[in-house]
């Protein structure tokens, strides 16, 4: 019953990070992040709820505990889960040879911010940025190495993917600001 329970798709258990590590292959890491752990509140109030419904009189107090501890966990996680994308991230950044893992091919548009290009980043899985214009035509390739580098490690956020092109006249030198600090802020992913 045990090893039965720990299946349940709630996030602290391990049949929710089950849950994570299979939707992270469909879908982007940060919804993936963001889905389990709702879903986990949801199970978990609703564990809470059958602790008191189901009994004919009284309340299953073992089962009520573990569901307000589930519940809570859940709470502190979504309180982190900036955190837990900014690491990704930066290990994601770190690694500066992606070979391992599927690839894929995401057209974007040019005037997207590379914050909102990271956010549609997959895990394990390398990333090649096709930018276009407005119109649909290609402008260039941006690998994801580039991108990384320029949102997480230079701090360049909020530059548009279009400027990362070389030499294009859309784009700019791409300059980095004398003082970078490794501060990251809950808000700012």
């Amino acid at each position: 019953m045990i090893a039965g329970f720990n299946l349940l798709p709630i996030y602290p258990l391990d049949g929710g990070k089950v849950l994570q590590a299979t939707m992270s292959y469909f879908f982007p890491y940060r919804l993936c992040i963001t889905f389990t752990l709702l879903s986990g509140m949801g199970l978990s109030a609703c564990l809470l709820a059958c602790a008191f419904i189901l009994p004919e009189s009284g309340v299953w107090i073992h089962l009520a505990g573990i569901a307000l501890f589930l519940l809570f966990s859940n709470i502190m996680a979504w309180r982190q889960k900036n955190f837990q994308y900014i690491r990704f991230l930066l290990s994601r950044a770190g690694n500066r040879t992606p070979t391992a893992g599927r690839r894929r091919k995401r057209s974007v548009q040019g005037d997207l911010t590379l914050k909102g290009a990271v956010k549609q980043l997959y895990k394990e899985t390398v990333h090649e940025w096709e930018v276009r214009d407005r119109h649909g035509r290609v402008l260039g390739c941006v690998s994801e190495q580039l991108l990384l580098d320029a949102c997480v490690n230079k701090g360049l956020h909020h530059l548009k993917v279009k400027e990362l092109l070389p030499k294009s006249g859309w784009g700019r030198s791409i300059h980095t600001p004398k003082r970078i600090g490794h501060t990251y802020h809950r808000k700012s992913f």
